[in-house]
């Protein structure tokens, strides 16, 4: 990923700015978490990655809330091959992790299987001050925190090809990640009318679990001989997540207040979709699509609340609260693509979608629904030999679940949510004109309306959040890149983003400058030793009407080959201990700061074990660096 023009990885995965991103691996959907994507993409070992193809001008066929799509296409050669490494690292903390690769094909079948096993420890420590000038409040907390660190991931993919125009595909994700013995303890100072009137120490303790389960099976037929083809895919993904937390107050007041309870989180989700594209070529190059999908999710939360009194458990149904939704997504598209010349292409789709979602807290049942026609154009063409494209396209940003959750939830003593059964999709258009060759440009326009902007209110000396469909956004982004080689044993890879970003509201207006610098050197010495050095900047900016500050770091890392199968490996992230997030905000009279630093100086040692056999796989294995991860770009 570090050598895609358009992908930022300084705070999350993101393309063109945006983290709505689709992983399809061997043409199949991988139904994953956000959070989970970067993680998942580690998980795969470079040597049996065929190519990696970003897509950051998605069209009609593509799930309308995605903006950019990262297709990954595994060794098809007979033969089998794999690795395994074992890993530890030092943060503070020891932790260590454990990865597993193998492949396996032949004339009828395809196997690709990971495993990784990782543990840990993590600290961090936060600090907030938050102001409610209306009450005359003022909150200045400062939080110490550790955790246990544990996931486990499997994959397994398998191909069947029935004849040699089709094929059967099978993938099978799960993963299985805690934090375990979450401990949170919090003093906070709270004054009033600028004169301190007492302290609050809270104690939290968390077990988070979550387990997610995801299956796809895809059929692909090729259906003359010019390649039109037909593909039918069945999705299935469960997602559990369960969360116990107790909780102690203590207010240091006349006269001293202890509070405890219990807090019990769970949810579960189950998503289907069935999804099927047919696409007819011509002998002329037009080629024709048409597809329909469907998806229906079933979300289920439960949250009770518990006041320990006497050293019994008891119920309060003020903060008790459970949430059912059931989402149903019926789309229709075409796509017509078509040749100008002999250089040049413009594909035309189009996207009809209709949402219903009902869903109830047990006292109150609602329901809402929207339909869209999404329209894109992309116009393609070769310009000194390089590829020079233009693309406009309307999409949309779909409401999270939880966010249509009327119910009153007191998160914490100092802050609160509600839900907005209300809510409706933002909708974004975009125009993208970009180039590619030795340097890469881009240059995007997006624009959003009915944006979900969380709004903070005072209530009584509590901050409550809710979300409300308001306002609009004008971003302006542009991306370039470029890879040189500046003798034989260095190379330079430089990617630079700026931005204008604009947010407004009824009487107001947010508007900041948005910087990213991103720069690798690596370094290819004797003996086929690899040497790399990674810079990451991002600049203040704002998100909406909250200031983001800059943030940095620096990573080394060292890979030495012990001898034709062993690779030892050395990496030392982020070396100056820099990294860490902060933000603030003032808006309805309210002024927010947050500040978090956890464990981010890690060093790193690794041994790698690698293996190729067939007789079309055997190959130098050492030879598995940046030159050959940036071969596999297409």
């Amino acid at each position: 990923m570090n050598y895609v023009p358009n992908i930022s990885t300084i705070n999350g995965l993101k393309i063109l700015g945006s983290d709505n991103i689709l992983i399809v691996l061997d043409e199949k959907e991988v139904k994953i978490s956000k959070d989970k994507i970067i993680s998942f993409l580690n998980s795969i070992p470079i040597k049996s990655i065929e190519n990696i193809e970003v897509i950051d001008r998605v069209d009609s066929s593509v799930d309308s809330s995605k903006s950019g799509i990262i297709k990954i296409n595994t060794i098809r050669k007979e033969g089998q091959s794999g690795s395994l490494e074992q890993q530890i690292y030092y943060n503070n903390n020891w932790g260590y992790s454990n990865d597993m690769g193998l492949f396996y094909s032949n004339e009828k079948y395809r196997v690709f299987s990971t495993f990784s096993h990782s543990r840990g420890k993590l600290s961090y420590e936060e600090v907030n001050n938050l102001n409610l000038e209306n009450q005359s409040l003022l909150y200045n907390g400062v939080t110490e925190a550790y955790l246990n660190r544990k996931n486990d991931n499997l994959l397994l993919g398998i191909d069947y090809y029935i004849t040699k125009k089709s094929n059967l595909s099978f993938l099978y994700i799960f993963d299985y990640d805690i934090d375990d013995n979450h401990n949170r303890n919090t003093h906070t100072n709270i004054s009033k009318k600028s004169i301190f009137d007492y302290s609050l120490n809270t104690k939290r303790l968390f077990n988070q679990t979550s387990k997610d389960h995801s299956i796809s099976l895809a059929f692909n037929n090729t259906i003359d001989t010019i390649g039109s083809s037909i593909k039918i895919s069945l999705d299935f993904m469960n997602k559990k997540y369960v969360n116990p937390e107790s909780l102690e107050e203590i207010h240091y007041k006349i006269p001293i207040i202890k509070e405890s309870n219990i807090q019990n989180s769970k949810s579960n989700s189950f998503v289907y979709v069935f999804n099927t594209i047919w696409n007819k070529k011509f002998s002329n190059n037009h080629i024709f699509y048409l597809g329909t999908r469907f998806s229906f999710v079933d979300n289920k939360d439960f949250f009770d609340y518990f006041d320990i009194l006497n050293n019994q458990q008891i119920k309060n149904y003020n903060f008790s609260n459970d949430f059912f939704l059931k989402e149903y997504i019926f789309s229709f598209f075409t796509r017509y693509l078509f040749p100008i010349g002999e250089k040049s292409t413009i594909s035309l789709g189009t996207r009809s979608e209709y949402n219903y979602n009902a869903f109830n807290n047990r006292l109150e049942h609602d329901n809402n629904d929207n339909s869209e026609w999404l329209f894109n154009i992309q116009y393609n063409t070769k310009l000194w030999n390089n590829n020079l494209y233009i693309s406009a396209i309307n999409r949309l940003n779909r409401v999270n679940y939880n966010l249509f959750n009327p119910t009153y939830v007191r998160s914490s003593y100092t802050s609160a949510y509600v839900g907005n059964k209300d809510l409706k999709p933002s909708n974004i258009y975009q125009i993208q004109v970009g180039y590619t060759g030795k340097i890469n440009f881009n240059f995007t326009y997006r624009y959003t309306k009915n944006n979900i902007l969380t709004i903070p209110n005072d209530i009584n000396g509590i901050l409550t959040t809710k979300p409300e469909n308001i306002g609009h956004r004008n971003d302006f982004y542009i991306f370039t890149s470029i890879n040189h080689k500046m003798y034989d044993w260095w190379e330079m890879n430089l990617k630079l983003m700026g931005g204008n970003l604009n947010f407004s509201i009824p009487n107001k207006k947010f508007n900041s400058l948005y910087g990213e610098v991103y720069l690798i050197h690596r370094f290819y010495l004797p003996h086929d030793i690899e040497f790399g050095l990674e810079y990451y900047y991002v600049s203040n900016h704002k998100n909406l009407y909250t200031k983001i500050y800059y943030n940095n770091y620096i990573n080394l890392d060292l890979y030495i080959p012990i001898s034709k199968s062993f690779k030892l490996g050395i990496s030392f992230d982020d070396i100056f201990n820099s990294s860490r997030t902060k933000s603030e905000y003032y808006f309805n009279n309210i002024y927010d700061y947050n500040f978090n630093k956890d464990d981010s100086r890690e060093i790193s040692f690794s041994i790698t074990y690698e293996f190729s056999k067939g007789k079309k796989v055997d190959e130098n294995i050492r030879k598995n660096g940046v030159q050959e991860e940036k071969n596999r770009m297409r």
